[in-house]
């Protein structure tokens, strides 16, 4: 009868060998490549150091340049309060003279801050100070006052706060700052003109109720 061997079934087995995924050394490889080397850059830039310097200098020095080439803008500015009682003496006199009711200062300031926004008021003046070639050069016959008007509001601003302030941007100074005040000077005139006014049409009215009574006693 043959005699056979027998092994154990784990001797049979063949031992494999752990597996490694391909893909880790890749990883590996990745992760080195993406990784800076301080030192080498460092060399980099100290051997290259006068071209940094050149550009740095170069655009410092070409800003500088512009800034020095820019013309130069002036602010011309006014705030205005409202008056005091000896600034309306004037028409103060007049209202004396005419026996009506005195104005406040208050309705005063009032009235010359709704002169201010008077579109009417804005164009005589733009009219009397011949600003019509500054604000529009090129109009034409189509050319509407609306957009010679909003040029103007853009040219002279005028904010309300704790008074009105009025301010022009300009590249001569003195243009700047004479505008402002012929145009404060402009509405203050227009302003005392329409009470005066108002004040006059309240005598009249008073004169002609004290004439009808009158007549009629």
């Amino acid at each position: 009868m043959p005699n056979t061997d027998s092994k154990p079934t784990s001797e049979k087995e063949q031992t494999q060998a752990p597996q490694i995924s391909p893909h880790i050394p890749t990883y590996i490889q990745q992760l080195e490549d993406d990784t800076i080397d301080l030192y080498e850059l460092w060399i980099t830039l100290w051997n290259k150091k006068w071209l940094v310097i050149a550009v740095t200098a170069i655009s410092a020095l070409g800003s500088v340049v512009y800034a020095l080439l820019q013309p130069f803008v002036y602010k011309a500015e006014a705030l205005l309060l409202p008056p005091k009682a000896e600034n309306i003496q004037s028409l103060h006199h007049i209202q004396e003279v005419q026996k009506t009711q005195r104005v406040d200062t208050k309705l005063v300031f009032a009235a010359f801050n709704n002169n201010l926004k008077s579109r009417s008021l804005q164009k005589k003046f733009i009219e009397e100070q011949g600003l019509m070639d500054i604000l529009a050069p090129d109009r034409t016959p189509e050319t509407s006052d609306i957009e010679i008007l909003e040029s103007f509001s853009t040219m002279i601003k005028v904010e309300n706060g704790v008074g009105i302030s009025l301010s022009m941007e300009s590249a001569d100074p003195d243009f700047a700052a004479k505008l402002v005040n012929d145009y404060i000077d402009f509405f203050d005139i227009e302003t005392i003109r329409e009470l005066s006014a108002a004040a006059l049409s309240g005598f009249a009215a008073v004169a002609l109720d004290a004439g009808a009574s009158l007549g009629a006693s």
